[in-house]
């Protein structure tokens, strides 16, 4: 029994009429017809019910397909594997995020996943005190982050995502809170929290936070628990105001702020199949393209 011969009675006993049987499979109806009465002469019985009015499963249809289906199922999820494999995209990649929310990332993998079913996507959150650690030790394969990144060693895909940038403040505790917006002269960088840098190379992408003079923070949660305390301030993008709409925290605009970028970056030495998928994927939900390659 051939794949088309297969997929052929799969589908009509889905649809349970010939014409959109057909149309499923961009044959013609008398071509379904032609393909289910031959596997019935090679079964030795009918597997369908046949009227004017109606197509159903006979016992020894109903039988027959429900041994066949998930065999064909696994048999399609083998071969899926395998091209996976010989393509370097099935396994796990690990992707990470720092600066940005996850909500980034899970459109991404909604679109990378349901192409490549056979490569699992783990998600991981970084620290601010560590950007690249995790990239140049191979713990992520690739990071979602700010931009811009002038780092050697690392490639970096297109910008994906540019958001306007607002300061987290407590909306009780501090000078700037109840404003509309805020200017960059109204700032005062001893309480903009810093990012503690364990050894790693200048950070150009947090815009104010360089030079920032505040208490260190490690973490995007941290500075927000921070800021609603009325410790001091933290810019964040527009996907953070929008989706940390806590009680203690007050987002506002910072009016002359240079916008803030995010894409994706990964070691240029371990750039792989999987890796140029996933900024493919990355693309298409943000920018509605598919980078060439080279």
């Amino acid at each position: 029994m051939e794949r088309h011969e297969i997929e052929t009675v799969l589908t009509l006993a889905e649809e349970l009429h010939f014409g959109r049987t057909a149309e499923r499979l961009l044959i013609s109806t008398g071509r379904v017809s032609h393909l289910v009465k031959k596997i019935e002469r090679e079964v030795g019985a009918p597997l369908f019910e046949r009227t004017s009015r109606q197509v159903r499963l006979t016992p020894l249809g109903r039988q027959f397909l429900d041994g066949l289906a998930p065999a064909y199922r696994e048999l399609q999820e083998q071969v899926s594997r395998a091209k996976a494999a010989a393509r370097g995209i099935g396994g796990t990649l690990r992707a990470g995020f720092l600066g940005v929310t996850s909500q980034h990332l899970l459109e991404v993998m909604d679109v990378f996943c349901a192409r490549h079913p056979e490569c699992e996507v783990q998600l991981r959150e970084l620290q601010y005190g560590e950007p690249f650690g995790p990239l140049r030790r191979d713990e992520i394969d690739v990071l979602l982050t700010w931009f811009p990144i002038e780092e050697p060693d690392l490639a970096t895909g297109p910008v994906l995502v540019t958001e306007a940038m607002h300061l987290a403040v407590s909306p009780t505790r501090h000078r700037l809170s109840g404003r509309d917006g805020v200017h960059l002269a109204d700032l005062d960088r001893r309480e903009i929290f810093s990012l503690p840098y364990a050894g790693e190379p200048a950070w150009t992408g947090a815009h104010l936070l360089d030079g920032a003079e505040g208490q260190p923070i490690h973490s995007l949660q941290e500075a927000l628990s921070l800021s609603s305390a009325g410790l001091g301030v933290f810019p964040v993008g527009a996907a953070v105001a929008d989706l940390f709409t806590c009680v203690g925290i007050e987002y506002v605009p910072i009016r002359d702020a240079p916008a803030l970028s995010f894409g994706l970056v990964w070691r240029a030495a371990a750039e792989t199949n999987r890796v140029r998928a996933f900024n493919e994927a990355a693309c298409e939900v943000f920018l509605h393209d598919v980078p060439l390659a080279g």
